[in-house]
């Protein structure tokens, strides 16, 4: 009795083991011909882009601290340091995004036609108070992962006690 080997597609076996850029350029170019071809799934997409977005804006800050962290603790002591490069690169790329995002909006201005009348609507009675309350928490908990982090880690430090360093 011989045990059957399971032959992969070749194709997905090139995706799956190709580089990360590949991998990216194959779903960015999925999701064109999807949005080309059927542009009523675009609805059922849209929540699947909304969480990676998400999930990818809560993941970056811890993604940095731990890169930061792991490239200062393996620093050793003597070793020649790089930084006015990698400085000069990320003022580069900074100005050159800046640059690029000035002149798209100046290529693609948009100009707004409101539809509907200027007067605010007001929810009945206290609602109003209760709602702003629960929509300020939520939009300050989502926009300010940086203040979490550094609270945890701050927290985290005070519970830990001093750190002795020894040669």
């Amino acid at each position: 009795m011989s045990l059957g080997v399971v032959r992969q597609n070749p194709l997905l076996q090139f995706v799956s083991n190709g580089s990360l850029v590949v991998q990216i350029l194959i779903g960015l170019v999925a999701g064109i011909l999807l949005a080309f071809f059927f542009p009523s799934a675009a609805q059922y997409v849209d929540l699947l882009g909304d969480l990676f977005i998400s999930a990818l804006k809560s993941v970056a800050p811890i993604l940095v601290f731990v890169l930061v962290a792991a490239s200062i603790a393996n620093h050793k002591k003597g070793q020649p340091t790089s930084i006015g490069p990698i400085l000069g690169l990320y003022l580069l790329g900074t100005f050159a995004a800046a640059l690029v995002a000035v002149v798209a909006s100046f290529m693609f201005p948009l100009t707004l036609q409101l539809k509907a009348g200027n007067e605010a609507l007001s929810p009945p009675g206290s609602m109003g108070f209760i709602i702003g309350v629960l929509q300020d928490s939520a939009e300050t908990a989502l926009n300010s992962s940086t203040d979490v982090l550094f609270t945890a880690a701050g927290s985290h430090s005070r519970d830990m006690g001093p750190i002795s360093v020894s040669p």
